[in-house]
């Protein structure tokens, strides 16, 4: 698979990162990083656990990927890695490798396909995880896509469980409060001060232990 190490990539091959995420108690994946702020963020709280960011886009990330490379004094990581490629089409390597899947404020055909509870997304996701596995997507409630901003305006607990329960089986949807602090750049600028309101959906998938929600909580201020 192809990671970004800032302004370059290279090759990682399955078994290179087997081994390296057998380093580590948990893994973390999150999809469309975007900037690569929330697994740098959540690694540097959390040094047991690999965070994976996953991105179509290799230039994205590339500031975070840079100073993930750079000694721990300075700011490095050695248990964040950074992946060039779309959830749609992941690399093998990844297959059954996540504890923990995130997804922070997903946009355009992402988003579309999350609150169209599209089952080739759900597919890949549990191609994705473990037997045993939890998942955490954050949505701004004031951008829905197009096609629910026509139906019913903004995004509420009600109209995104009864989109997702279907694919996803019961959800856990909650409304965060003002006082919530993502772990994500992009995500504390739409909270800050915003009184946007944030939509949290979770789920877990087999026996899941306290520790994955406990992980999950602190990585948005709870």
């Amino acid at each position: 698979m192809r990671i970004v190490l800032g302004r370059q990539t290279e090759d990682l091959t399955t078994d290179g990162f087997r081994s390296r995420a057998a380093a580590y108690r948990l893994t973390l994946l999150d999809i469309g990083t975007g900037d690569g702020a929330f697994p740098y963020r959540v690694a540097g709280a959390y040094p047991e656990v690999l965070c994976v960011g996953l991105d179509p886009n290799r230039e994205a990330p590339a500031a975070y990927a840079s100073r993930a490379r750079r000694k721990p004094a300075r700011g490095g990581r050695a248990n964040v890695l950074y992946v060039a490629a779309a959830v749609e089409a992941p690399p093998d390597a990844l297959d059954a490798s996540a504890d923990l899947v995130t997804m922070n404020f997903p946009w355009a055909g992402l988003l579309a396909r999350v609150l169209a509870g599209d089952s080739a997304l759900t597919a890949a996701l549990t191609k994705l995880a473990r037997e045993s596995w939890a998942l955490q997507i954050l949505l701004n409630a004031a951008a829905p896509p197009p096609s629910l901003e026509r139906e019913r305006g903004l995004l509420t607990p009600a109209n995104v469980r009864e989109r997702l329960d279907p694919a996803l089986g019961p959800v856990r949807v909650t409304e965060l409060p003002e006082t919530a602090r993502v772990a994500s750049r992009w995500g504390g600028r739409l909270i800050r001060g915003s009184r946007r309101p944030i939509i949290r959906v979770r789920a877990d998938f087999g026996a899941v232990p306290p520790q994955y929600d406990t992980l999950l909580n602190a990585a948005i201020g709870l």
